[in-house]
């Protein structure tokens, strides 16, 4: 009984109201540039975990030390 409460809240779509879709003025179409940059973002994406784990096998525990340094920079440049 909970396995299938807890399926059923899982697969859950939530109802589109017919109405609400013909007035809306967006495309629902993606082409070629849109899904190429969607490929690209998830690629860039990919890496930053990829080289966090290198990084981590490079310096060890010290790798909280790196990303602390990191997001304090960050957040420096995007305040500036």
């Amino acid at each position: 009984m909970l396995g299938s409460r807890i399926w059923n809240s899982l697969v859950r779509k939530k109802a589109m109201d017919k109405w609400r879709m013909e007035q809306s003025e967006l495309r629902r179409a993606l082409d070629l540039i849109d899904l190429t940059t969607i490929g690209i973002a998830n690629t860039f994406g990919l890496g930053v975990y990829v080289l966090a784990g290198m990084g981590a096998r490079e310096a060890g525990p010290g790798i909280c030390v790196s990303h602390f340094i990191v997001g304090v920079v960050t957040t420096i440049t995007g305040v500036c």
